[in-house]
């Protein structure tokens, strides 16, 4: 399990009663933790309505699979259940694996076998 909170000596006297505080983990820290949450079972949630979603409207091209819906992250959470900022963190990371593609008119899935892997 985590720490809640990261040890530091609060000055240089060792000797002093109060030999360490609580500092919250720097932003880069937490990012790295959402991230690899987003691989859990909200991810799976998401992986699998996008998959869901190009059964059903997807159109097969030689980049992957195009869903040609106006979709925002809004509408994403509700689908699923999910808040648009928890579908915002999840999708940031399905882009950086290179597994998606998104703009304002569409989804691309750029690789079903994998995507399919994390639902």
């Amino acid at each position: 399990m985590t720490p809640s909170c990261l040890r530091f000596p609060i000055s240089g006297d060792q000797s002093s009663s109060r030999e360490t505080g609580c500092r919250r983990p720097s932003r880069e820290t937490n990012r790295g933790v959402r991230m690899k949450r987003s691989t859990g079972r909200a991810g799976a949630r998401l992986a699998h309505t996008l998959l869901d979603l190009a059964s059903d409207f997807g159109v097969r091209d030689s980049a992957g699979i195009l869903i040609p819906l106006r979709l925002n992250q809004g509408d994403l959470g509700n689908l699923v259940g999910l808040a648009r900022e928890t579908v915002n963190i999840i999708l940031q990371d399905f882009r950086s694996r290179d597994l998606i593609e998104i703009d304002r008119q569409s989804i691309r899935i750029k690789d079903p076998d994998r995507l399919r892997s994390v639902a």
